[in-house]
């Protein structure tokens, strides 16, 4: 008899594929090598497959410059392609593995040429806009891909280059996608090291001279990763409204309206109802519920909510209120059941009073669901006195 096969585990368990390492970069192209050594020395080790840089022409320049452009002792190889030699081993020039795409370039919409113009650095707000759209767009290649884990790499670059990374990954990042800060110990992060490190094991650098003229062996360098705080929103967003919007600020609103509904579905709310004077206040919204079938309807569920009774379908509340003698005066103010037919007629008035008192709706359907058992007993309502 054969063993049975061994069940898969469930989709959510499985790892993506691949991982993608988006990074804003500035003048200090550094900041991405030490980064993709240290991801590679994690157990397990993460090797990106793509990795892509956001940054401006200035920083472009400084990335061909340092990492590009053939090595003056080795002028057949860069400096990117001994990293990917010292990550990936022999087999580098045939792994389609850290791949590095041409940078993206930050530009803004110029109104007196009516075309982009890319920018040499941030400065202003529009430059400060422009740069969100850009990081959101690129970051949104990958956010799409389940299969495709993003790492957000914010140490290069300017403060508001790193900030705008750090809110365009929370609003469409999903769970697993991380935000990565770089840390590298002194002296090895000082700019005017000769040679300027990039990771341990570079070529032709086993000793690094400080400006002031010490000197120090690139085996005393650290490098660590710090996993950013991420609160990630982007499958809330495409959950709560089935929308992916293309702007950071259609996104930004869309997220917030999420949040906050999300928040509706879960915080306390509280709920107090007056027969005498039949106010109903639901969370603040205050309304004066009608007279006959809603007011009579309102009293009973406020009633078996205050001695903590289970709720009930229509047609059992019809049967329990007639077991207890509960009616509603009628337009020539004789007493009348509440039947089924009457039941709903009511809720669809409570719905519409409170709906008019400005209560949102998420609220409503919380304290009055159209498809689940009637009443006030909920979770989460608090009832007050």
């Amino acid at each position: 008899m054969k063993s049975p096969r061994p069940s898969l585990p469930p989709p959510a368990a499985v790892a993506p594929a691949r991982s993608v390492l988006i990074a804003v970069l500035g003048s200090t192209p550094a900041v991405l090598t030490e980064a993709l050594w240290a991801l590679a020395q994690e157990s397990p080790p993460v090797i990106p497959a793509t990795v892509v840089v956001i940054t401006t022409t200035r920083g472009a320049q400084v990335l061909h410059a340092q990492l590009l452009t053939p090595l003056p002792a080795h002028p057949r190889q860069t400096l990117w392609q001994a990293l990917r030699a010292h990550l990936l081993g022999k087999i580098a020039s045939r792994q389609p593995r850290l791949t590095l795409e041409p940078p993206v370039i930050i530009s803004v919409a110029d109104a007196l040429t009516g075309t982009t113009r890319p920018l040499d650095d941030i400065r202003t707000p529009a430059d400060n806009a422009a740069a969100a759209e850009v990081i959101l767009a690129t970051l949104r290649r990958f956010t799409t891909d389940a299969d495709t884990r993003v790492l957000g790499l914010l140490s290069g670059g300017r403060k508001t280059m790193g900030a705008l990374l750090h809110a365009a990954l929370s609003l469409a990042g999903r769970p697993g996608d991380r935000l990565l800060h770089v840390l590298v110990n002194e002296p090895f992060d000082h700019p005017g090291l000769s040679p300027i490190f990039y990771f341990p094991g570079q070529p032709s650098a086993k000793i690094h001279r400080h400006p002031v003229g010490s000197s120090c062996s690139h085996t005393g360098a650290r490098i660590e990763l710090a996993d950013v705080p991420l609160v990630t929103l982007g499958e809330l967003v495409f959950s709560r409204t089935g929308q992916a919007p293309a702007t950071f600020a259609a996104l930004t609103r869309v997220a917030a309206t999420a949040l906050s509904e999300a928040q509706a579905l879960t915080r306390e709310i509280s709920l107090h109802y007056d027969p005498p004077s039949r106010l109903l206040n639901l969370a603040g919204h205050t309304c004066t519920v009608p007279a006959g079938r809603p007011a009579a309807l309102c009293s009973a569920l406020w009633q078996r909510a205050c001695e903590d009774q289970d709720n009930l379908n229509g047609t059992e509340l019809a049967q329990a209120f007639e077991a207890a003698g509960i009616c509603y005066p009628d337009q020539r103010q004789k007493s009348a059941a509440l039947s089924s037919d009457n039941i709903a007629n009511a809720l669809h008035v409570l719905r519409d009073t409170l709906a008019s008192a400005g209560a949102p709706p998420l609220l409503i359907a919380r304290l009055l669901p159209r498809r689940a058992p009637i009443g006030f007993h909920r979770p989460g309502l608090r009832l007050l006195a």
